[in-house]
């Protein structure tokens, strides 16, 4: 289909989405068939039923043309919003022209998948001239991910509220929707803490960091930034001061996203993949609250890598990238398996979120546990995995079964 005709069926369905409110839907069909039946009959009822409803309309449009809103519009929306919650949008309203408006509204049309817009907060009933007011409208969000929203804009249905005269449009910024999660009272972590070289690049507010521990004689080799030259003039020798080596728990979190092929894929995400983001989400949550270091490797079609510091604010940083991590159906370990045995030595353990338990992620929890000996996996599923898990050595590997529905729930106190 050629561009013209495109635009002519955009234009069709605009106007049948946005333009004509329910009522004004009704009264199109009944313009429709009473003309319909009219060319068929003589009755005059009839045409007096086609008549009235072609004057009713006509004295709607005509009013609604006259007092139609000119005003100018500012927006204030929410950056993120948990899935699951409802984002308050705000919009502030001036009216600019010498008429009243009256039966002002907002509205927020042709929103993407898993965003719909529930109610409005009020519609302004008159807005007289050079006055200002502020009108709320909710978006209900159903599913993580970063959503691009369409041009909010006011409009007017009075007198009759059949069709909708639209007013000043405003755009809006992108809405990133995080995936939900819930407070765990406990994870089965390793508490041991291990020397970071270098450490103080990821060590920021939280926990220890290179502490002032005392002044010592000059040796040859020590670094020229640490000599204290107050106490070198009040000593008459050369000081330097000392300090205390970083330990800390740094930890490797590692979120499964592979599915197989033959899965279709679903309109509002995998419960699987769905849980085993909200599960990842609830960890670092408990984590930001306690003395760790998070990797976060999101294994998926693109290997999602974010090295956090010891401050809490990376549990924000960690929620964006869950927000967009997509399902994948080649598989990652190919891949993630050599980027955390890169910098094993410096985790203290690593906790896995697996979708599945095969060949490919037996081996990638044996070639873990023989680098680090200490691996906690989480494997969230619904029904058998495709490998027995008896068939490992679960003595060197603790493992924790979860079902989604339960995850969802937030049924899941500990791990």
């Amino acid at each position: 289909m050629n561009k013209a005709g495109t635009s002519f069926l955009t234009k069709i369905y605009y106007s049948w989405q946005f333009r004509y409110t329910q009522p004004g839907r009704l009264l199109f069909f009944g313009i429709f068939f009473s003309g319909v039946v009219g060319s068929v009959t003589v009755s005059i009822p009839i045409y007096h039923l086609f008549i009235g409803l072609i004057l009713g309309y006509a004295v709607s449009f005509t009013a609604g043309a006259l007092f139609h809103p000119r005003v100018t519009m500012t927006a204030k929306i929410p950056e993120t919003i948990t899935a699951g919650e409802t984002a308050v949008c705000s919009f502030h309203l001036t009216n600019r022209s010498r008429l009243p408006a009256y039966d002002v509204s907002v509205g927020i049309f042709g929103l993407p998948s898993f965003l719909k817009q529930t109610a409005y907060d009020a519609t302004v009933p008159v807005l007289p001239p050079g006055s200002e007011t502020t009108v709320t409208a909710r978006i209900a969000t159903a599913r993580r991910g970063r959503y691009a929203l369409p041009d909010a804009r006011s409009y007017t249905t009075f007198p009759f509220n059949l069709h909708r005269i639209p007013g000043a449009s405003c755009p809006l910024r992108s809405l990133l929707v995080l995936p939900k999660y819930y407070q765990l009272e406990s994870v089965g972590l390793p508490a041991v803490q291990k020397y970071q070289p270098g450490g103080i690049a990821y060590a920021s507010h939280i926990g220890e960091s290179l502490e002032y521990a005392g002044n010592r004689d000059y040796r040859p080799g020590d670094p020229m930034r640490r000599l204290d030259f107050r106490s070198w003039a009040r000593l008459t020798r050369p000081v330097v001061r000392e300090y205390k080596e970083e330990y800390y728990t740094r930890l490797a979190l590692v979120l499964d996203t592979h599915l197989a092929r033959g899965l279709r894929r679903r309109p509002r995400g995998d419960p699987q993949l769905e849980s085993g983001i909200s599960l990842t989400a609830s960890v670092v949550e408990y984590l930001s609250r306690r003395e760790y270091v998070v990797d976060l490797f999101a294994a998926g079609c693109d290997l999602h890598f974010l090295r956090t510091g010891r401050s809490t604010s990376y549990f924000e940083h960690i929620l964006e990238i869950l927000a967009t991590v997509e399902e994948c159906t080649r598989n990652p370990f190919e891949v993630i398996t050599p980027a955390i045995a890169q910098e094993i030595g410096r985790f203290s353990g690593i906790l896995s979120i697996l979708l599945d338990w095969d060949e490919t992620r037996r081996e990638f929890v044996r070639t873990m546990n023989e680098l680090s000996g200490n691996c906690t996996v989480c494997i969230v599923r619904d029904g058998a995995t495709s490998l027995p898990v008896e068939t490992y050595d679960s003595r060197t590997v603790r493992f924790v079964f979860l079902e989604p529905g339960a995850i969802m729930r937030g049924e899941i106190n500990s791990i």
